[in-house]
């Protein structure tokens, strides 16, 4: 992801979360590529999708995953969450977390289906809504 990408990902991110990041927000997380890895797939000339991480200790946790509405159920999400955790293995991470509403029913399938369990519920963690959160876990070998 690029600043060059920020339109196209704002205009996704309205879109698909119920508090969505401000763009200044996505902008401090491309300044600090330290601390962060932000992947997008494009498809027929459009961003299509967008991923992210925080490193934090030799582990990953993912910040974010969406993909457009005209673009989704079209293994989209799934090839840019694979792509995003192969970087974190290529960067030597070995664990990765997440968090994600309750209400994602999708979204827990695929992080199951990729090899993520469930460790931890959140009640009231996401602030906007008071919807509990569900911390995923994976542990990630080379």
């Amino acid at each position: 992801m690029s600043q060059n990408d920020l339109a196209e990902v704002m205009a996704i991110e309205r879109v698909s979360h119920p508090e969505p990041w401000s763009e200044d927000l996505f902008q401090k997380e491309l300044n600090d590529p330290a601390r962060t890895c932000y992947l997008v797939a494009r498809k027929d000339g459009s961003l299509a999708g967008y991923a992210g991480y925080w490193r934090i200790a030799g582990e990953v946790n993912v910040v974010n995953v969406a993909v457009a509405p005209p673009f989704r159920r079209q293994g989209i999400g799934r090839a840019l969450f694979r792509a995003l955790l192969s970087q974190a293995v290529r960067e030597g991470a070995t664990l990765a977390t997440l968090e994600v509403r309750v209400s994602q029913e999708g979204a827990i399938h695929l992080y199951e289906s990729e090899g993520f369990r469930p460790v931890a519920h959140r009640r009231g963690y996401y602030q906007g809504t008071g919807e509990d959160g569900l911390v995923m876990l994976k542990e990630l070998s080379s």
